[in-house]
C-alpha cells in the first residue's frame, strides 16, 4: 500500500497520447508481479508493495498493457508498442511498427493486434494491425503481418479478441468485426448503443458478446461470423466495462452497482 500511495502521490503524468492529463490504465497481476501502469510502468511484489523495477519513461497511455508470454517468460506489452519483461521491468523491444491510442492492444501466442486509432486520433482513424514477434526472447524482431483500414470512428473501448475474431467497437456505437489470422473484415454493422460515447469495452460469456453502450444499451450478440442480436435491455449511463463473476454480470453505472444473472 506505501508503495501504491507514493505512486498516486506524483499526481498526473503530462499530457497523455491523444488527450489531456489522466489515467484509466488498471493495474493486474502478470507471472506474479502487480504491474501498475500510473505515471511510470511500475511492477510490485503484490504480497509487500516492494518495488521491484520502474521503468524510467512515462507511462502516458490511457489502455492499459496486455500480458502475454514468449519461450516460458511473462511479458506484457504497451499501447505504445514496447514489449517489457515483468520479473525485472527489461525492455525487449520497441518501435513494433505500430501502437495504438486510447486502448490495450491484443495479444495471441507470438502476435500483437493494435485495433483502434493508430495514428491521429483527432482525425477518427480506425486501423487494425497485427504484428509477429520472431525470434529468442533476447532478440524479438517485429514483422507487420497484416493492417486493415476499418469505417472511421473513435475507438474508446478495447477490442474483444475471441475463437479467431476480432470485435472492435466504435464510440458512436459502430462493431467492426475482423479475423486475426488474415485481417479481412468479417462485417461491420452500427448495433444501436445509445446517443452516448460508447467507452465500456465487449466482453464475452458462453459464446456470447456483450456491447455496452454509454447511455446504458445493453446489447448481446452470438459469437460469430454472422451479427445475431440476442437480447437488448438498458440500465443506467455507464463508462464501465461490465465485470463476469461466477455466472453474474455486473455493471457500474454512474449512480449504482447492478448485478445481472440468466433467469
Amino acid at each position: 500500500r506505501p508503495a501504491l500511495e507514493a505512486i498516486a502521490a506524483q499526481g498526473p503524468s503530462q499530457r497523455m497520447r491523444g488527450f489531456h492529463k489522466g489515467q484509466t490504465a488498471s493495474p493486474q497481476l502478470v507471472g506474479g508481479v502487480l504491474i501498475v501502469p500510473l505515471n511510470h510502468l511500475t511492477g510490485l511484489n503484490p504480497k509487500t508493495g516492494e518495488v521491484l523495477w520502474k521503468r524510467s519513461e512515462a507511462y502516458l497511455d490511457f489502455g492499459a498493457p496486455r500480458p502475454m508470454t514468449i519461450d516460458g517468460v511473462p511479458l506484457v506489452v504497451t499501447p505504445l508498442g514496447e514489449v517489457v519483461r515483468v520479473s525485472d521491468g527489461a525492455l525487449l523491444a520497441s518501435q513494433l511498427g505500430g501502437d495504438v491510442h486510447f486502448v490495450s492492444p491484443l495479444t495471441d501466442g507470438r502476435r500483437v493486434f493494435f485495433v483502434g486509432a493508430t495514428t491521429d486520433p483527432d482525425f477518427q482513424e480506425r486501423t487494425a494491425l497485427a504484428i509477429e514477434l520472431s525470434g529468442p526472447i533476447d532478440s524479438l524482431k517485429p514483422r507487420v503481418v497484416w493492417r486493415t483500414a476499418l469505417p472511421k470512428e473513435k475507438t474508446y473501448g478495447t477490442p474483444l479478441l475471441h475463437e479467431g475474431l476480432i470485435y472492435a467497437v466504435g464510440i458512436r456505437g459502430s462493431l467492426a468485426v475482423v479475423d486475426a489470422r488474415n485481417g479481412q473484415l468479417v462485417y461491420e454493422t452500427v448495433v444501436g448503443l445509445g446517443n452516448a460515447d460508447v467507452m465500456p469495452s465487449p466482453v464475452v460469456a458462453g459464446g456470447e458478446v456483450v456491447l455496452t453502450g454509454g447511455s446504458g444499451e445493453i446489447v448481446v450478440i452470438r459469437a460469430g461470423r454472422q451479427f445475431e442480436r440476442l437480447f437488448q435491455a438498458k440500465l443506467g449511463e455507464t463508462r464501465a466495462t461490465p465485470a463476469l463473476v461466477g455466472g453474474r454480470m455486473y455493471i457500474r453505472s454512474l449512480d449504482r452497482l447492478w448485478a445481472l444473472e440468466a433467469p
